[in-house]
């Protein structure tokens, strides 16, 4: 039984990877340099050739710009790859796991108490990105008869170039490049440590193989929302506490912040009913620190 992770090198990928070794579990991982998703006969080829009984897309292509070049590859890795594999699942009775996003709804604004978006909401994104993504969910959902569409917010880990590392450079460099912030950008998240996210795929793609979950749409987030300066000042925290930063660094004000933050939060009480658990991105930090500590005196 061999599984299929597409878009390996993210950090998503790479933390499958990672959990995947410590299973044993026999596996190929392709990024998007080993394998354009959106090139249709070679990822024909290479699904008939290895014959996965678990296809992971992580395959995501955020627009640069707004030219239609741009444009054209976003929808070919978003929608029309996505298709494909969903196809080819149903043909050969294969399991796709499909990654998608938060950005699928608009932002709505912050109330005390409001509920966070769940997976009966429609999704209604403004933004072209978000609208793919969307696409991309229903063209799965529509030709493959065995699938699981996992939305996911704002990812962060040891890999990569992601938003920890920006703030890490920011304070480094004394410049502090996120320290400016309107109430429109200062959002309200649910962040989640990419490693967390693969158990997560590992144990319900196992429990697909094992026939105990039927395909549907799930959302995985952090264990608790926070808006985004505060989230950056807890990077700050977890950073200081690994030696990173010295006390002198200053804090993010985030006194005078108004209570209409635009939410993207999403609600994990779906996929709790399986006995999946939110993810601990306090902990994932820490993580995350203690690694850059180690890279950093090593």
């Amino acid at each position: 039984m061999t599984w299929i992770i597409l878009g390996a090198a993210g950090q998503l990928g790479r933390s499958l990877q990672d959990t995947l070794k410590c299973s044993g579990q026999s596996f190929i991982a392709l990024s998007s340099k080993a394998l354009d998703v959106t090139n249709a006969g070679t990822l024909d080829q290479i699904l008939y050739q290895s014959l996965p009984s678990v296809i992971i897309n992580c395959a995501n292509y955020i627009p640069r710009n707004s030219s239609n070049l741009e444009a054209m590859k976003a929808e070919r890795v978003n929608v029309s790859a996505p298709e494909q594999l969903a196809h080819w699942c149903t043909k050969n009775n294969a399991w796709l796991i499909h990654l998608s996003s938060d950005l699928v709804f608009s932002s709505r604004k912050y109330q005390q108490g409001a509920k966070a978006f769940n997976e009966l909401d429609t999704p209604n994104s403004t933004s072209a990105y978000g609208r793919l993504k969307h696409a991309g969910e229903l063209t799965v959902t529509n030709n493959c008869s065995r699938h699981i569409v996992i939305r996911h917010s704002w990812l962060f880990s040891k890999y990569n170039q992601n938003f920890i590392d920006s703030c890490l450079n920011g304070i480094h460099s004394a410049h502090m490049p996120y320290k400016r912030f309107s109430e429109t950008n200062n959002p309200i998240i649910t962040p989640v440590h990419a490693p967390d996210l693969a158990k997560i795929i590992i144990q319900i793609a196992t429990m697909t193989m094992a026939s105990a979950l039927i395909s549907g749409t799930y959302h995985y987030a952090g264990h608790q929302s926070i808006n985004l300066k505060n989230f950056i000042n807890q990077v700050r925290k977890a950073a200081k506490s690994q030696g990173l930063i010295f006390n002198s660094t200053p804090k993010i004000d985030n006194e005078n912040s108004s209570t209409t933050y635009e939410d993207f939060s999403l609600c994990t009480q779906k996929i709790q009913q399986l006995g999946i658990q939110p993810s601990n991105w306090d902990k994932g930090l820490v993580e995350v620190m203690a690694d850059h500590a180690y890279h950093h005196t090593s």
